[in-house]
């Protein structure tokens, strides 16, 4: 293999590294590679602490997400996305077995990259979706969301109550900020604002979630859930229980979709990781 950036699992992140296509933990890992899809900006040091936490022998190989300076550099369709990583994943030169995954919306993807790859004949072993909810489940969800004051308000207080009491004194802050925004523009401009603050990256992603098309899908699929996510669905397949058909598993690794890349929830996701790419190279 060829063309990545090594980056190591200890240590700063370097400019470098953040612009490479490419990018390898453990390249030359004794253990067959695993190919994570990068979507969020900073996602490359979720994947150092799973590097770390996953050890020498196990290679990771991840595409980074896009860059650009015009809204234009970024794919705002899943099926473009996907294509864009299937590309950069051809670079190395790797003929399968796959192992690959993704983090949220990475996820989503790697469901598109695997078919693409078993269409062309190649073995998909599994896909490890890591906290990545159905889009357009969520849409819906989204849609049918009661809109009156007091029901939020109520979801805020009860999603309070439901963290940890060390977590309440961040989400708390975090509470009344929003009150403030909301109560000093109104809501209507702070959605404005809001939008405004966005990155071209996160716009990307926000376009491409509500045009994405599902499809259904045969390779081995393995879903590692938080409560934060479980909560918007109470579905034990975050929604894909429509399109999956092949083997298909489903586990708990923590409590929040953004904390579960920080200690100690971390190591409950390597472990489950672990685990699933040691079953799959046993098959």
């Amino acid at each position: 293999m060829a063309d990545f950036y090594t980056v190591p699992v200890e240590g700063q992140i370097t400019q470098e590294a953040r612009s490479a296509d490419l990018i390898a933990f453990n390249p030359h890992g004794v253990l067959n590679p695993v190919f994570i899809i990068q979507t969020w900006k900073d996602e490359i040091l979720n994947l150092q602490r799973l590097a770390r936490h996953l050890g020498p022998d196990q290679p990771i190989f991840s595409v980074n997400p896009p860059r650009g300076e015009t809204r234009e550099d970024f794919p705002r369709r899943d099926s473009v996305w996907s294509d864009y990583a299937l590309e950069r994943l051809d670079r190395l030169g790797h003929n399968g077995p796959w192992r690959i995954g993704g983090w949220s919306f990475g996820g989503t993807l790697c469901l598109r990259i695997a078919q693409h790859l078993m269409d062309r004949g190649e073995t998909v072993e599994t896909v490890i979706l890591y906290d990545s909810l159905y889009p357009g489940l969520s849409r819906s969800s989204r849609h049918n969301r009661k809109s009156n004051p007091i029901h939020r308000v109520a979801s805020t207080i009860n999603d309070y109550y439901d963290r940890p009491a060390e977590a309440r004194e961040k989400a708390r802050r975090k509470m009344i900020s929003g009150w403030k925004r909301r109560l000093t523009l109104g809501e209507g401009k702070w959605a404005s604002s809001r939008s405004k603050r966005m990155t071209l990256l996160h716009r990307a992603i926000h376009v491409a979630y509500l045009n994405y098309q599902g499809f259904e899908f045969s390779a081995p699929v393995d879903l590692l859930w938080t409560d934060q996510t479980m909560k918007e669905t109470r579905d034990l397949t975050l929604g894909w229980r429509s399109l999956v058909r092949g083997p298909f598993s489903s586990q708990r690794v923590a409590e929040r979709h953004v904390e579960m890349w920080d200690e100690p929830d971390i190591q409950q996701v390597a472990d489950a990781t672990r685990s699933i790419l040691n079953r799959s190279s046993n098959k």
